[in-house]
This record gives structure tokens, C-alpha cells and sequence, in this order.
């Protein structure tokens, strides 16, 4: 692990939950008192639209950049002060994460916990744990409360 004093970066992960408005705002503080480059991504999974609907996976996935970008413009607002860099890519949110992590330097990632009833976990991946054993720098994980 790295130590502190040798910290520059860290990307916060965020997505809809509000779990995630808890860990951003925790990560920014954490950051502005430690004297660190913040980042912020929230990755728009690629959509298959709804075709019998007339949403193209395209409209789709602009709309969730949209409220992707609104997210992040709430946490700026809340920290007027703060420079925070933004990364908004569309993909798979690991390897998106990943990549950011190595191409931006990130020394820390920090993301919130989401607890979800057993048929969640039974059928949906998790990417707390596809981080954790796909990252090389500290991964924080802030509680949902």
C-alpha cells in the first residue's frame, strides 16, 4: 500500500445511488484536507435502448450522461471551491474505473457500499468485489448511513 504522504489523486466512483452521494462527499472532504486532486466518474453503462418504445441505445445512453453530469454538477455546487475533475465515460463500470485509475494516476479510490436484498446479489455482479481484485491502489468503501 502506499503511504499517505506520497498521495496525490483520488477518484471517487459514483452512480444513481445514495449511497454514492454519501461516499462523494465524504471523498471530497477527505480530499480537500489532505491537500489532494479529486476526481469524480460515473460511468453510463452502454443501453440497449427500448426500441418498441422509440429510445435508441444512443438516446439512452445521452440520458444517462445527462443525469450523469447533473450528479456531478450537485457535488460542485456543494463544494464551490473545490476543483474536481470529472471523467464521464460510457462502458463496463470496472474496466472504466480501471482505466481512469491507470491513465489519470490515481493514487486512492473511494466508492459507496450498496446493500441489496438476495435476489440482487443472486443475479447481479458486484463491483465492490470485481474492484478489489482488479486494482492496485487503496480501495475505500464508505457506508451506505
Amino acid at each position: 500500500m502506499r503511504e499517505h504522504s506520497n498521495m496525490k489523486k483520488v477518484l471517487i466512483a459514483i452512480d444513481k445511488s445514495k449511497s454514492a452521494l454519501n461516499a462523494a462527499k465524504f471523498g471530497i472532504n477527505y480530499a480537500v484536507s489532505h491537500d489532494l486532486e479529486i476526481g469524480i466518474v460515473e460511468v453510463t453503462n452502454y443501453s440497449v435502448g427500448n426500441i418498441d418504445a422509440g429510445v435508441l441505445p444512443e438516446e439512452a445512453d445521452k440520458a444517462s450522461q445527462i443525469q450523469a453530469k447533473a450528479k456531478v454538477e450537485q457535488l460542485k455546487s456543494l463544494f464551490p471551491n473545490t476543483v474536481i475533475k470529472e471523467f464521464e465515460p460510457i462502458g463496463k463500470p470496472t474496466d472504466e474505473i480501471k482505466k481512469i485509475i491507470e491513465t489519470w494516476g490515481a493514487d486512492m479510490l473511494i466508492i459507496g457500499h450498496q446493500t441489496h436484498g438476495l435476489l440482487h446479489k443472486i443475479f447481479s455482479v458486484n463491483i465492490e468485489e470485481q474492484l478489489v481484485n482488479h486494482i492496485n491502489i487503496p480501495l475505500l468503501i464508505v457506508p451506505e448511513k
